[in-house]
């Protein structure tokens, strides 16, 4: 089958002839070559002759002033507090009443037979840490949610602002 092919392809190849170029295909080649040539230096001159004594005009001198007193910028809009201000009463009380909760309930530790407690501050300390583990958990993790909440409102004013 493949020596069928080849034996057709040959014959094929035999049938058709080479075309040969006319002894004058090279000057008629440069002829055009050179047409074209002349053809662009003469659109090179015109357009040179069109364009050569234009110059590019100058802007006056206010012109920049008169565009910029165009130009109005946006006022810096003031950034709305994530937390209200009756939150943050809310916050206040809340952290009052755990404060006062901590300061007021009878204690019950021994501060006095402790021989390395000097002064009141640290009998206080001492005091407060242990009236302060018996408030319930939740109270701790609404404290840090609420300290969160204060965190991500004063990066997000600083940005705002800066921007």
């Amino acid at each position: 089958m493949k020596n069928d092919r080849d034996d057709i392809l040959k014959k094929l190849i035999q049938k058709v002839r080479i075309e040969e170029p006319n002894g004058d295909f090279a000057s008629r080649v440069m002829k055009n070559i050179q047409l074209e040539t002349e053809l662009e230096l003469a659109k090179e001159a015109k357009f040179k002759s069109i364009f050569g004594d234009v110059r590019p005009e100058s802007a006056p001198l206010s012109f920049d002033k008169k565009v910029m007193s165009q130009i109005f910028l946006g006022e810096k809009k003031a950034a709305d507090p994530i937390i209200s201000r009756q939150v943050w009463y809310i916050v206040a009380a809340a952290g009052i009443l755990i404060l006062t909760f901590c300061f007021a309930s009878p204690s019950d530790m021994m501060v006095e037979n402790e021989p390395y407690f000097s002064n009141d501050l640290k009998i206080a300390v001492l005091d407060f840490s242990g009236k302060i583990t018996v408030l319930p958990i939740i109270y701790p993790a609404v404290i840090f949610a609420l300290a969160l909440l204060i965190m991500v409102d004063y990066f997000l004013r600083s940005k705002l602002v800066k921007s």
